[in-house]
C-alpha cells in the first residue's frame, strides 16, 4: 500500500477492532508512481520554482 494511503490507518484499525487491532509498517519495494501522480508532482515542482529553468 502506498505510504500516502497509510495516513490514519492505525486509528481506523483500532476503531474497527474495538481498540484491539495493531499494525506495523515494513518497507517492501519502490515502484514507479502512476502517470497522473507524476504529472501532478511535476506541475507542483514547477509551480514552487516559479517557472525558473
Amino acid at each position: 500500500m502506498p505510504m500516502a494511503e497509510m495516513e490514519g490507518f492505525e486509528s481506523r484499525l483500532k476503531s474497527i477492532s474495538g481498540g484491539d487491532g495493531s499494525c506495523s509498517i515494513a518497507f517492501s519495494h519502490y515502484e514507479p508512481a502512476p502517470n497522473e501522480v507524476q504529472q501532478r508532482l511535476a506541475r507542483e515542482h514547477v509551480g514552487k520554482r516559479g517557472g525558473e529553468q
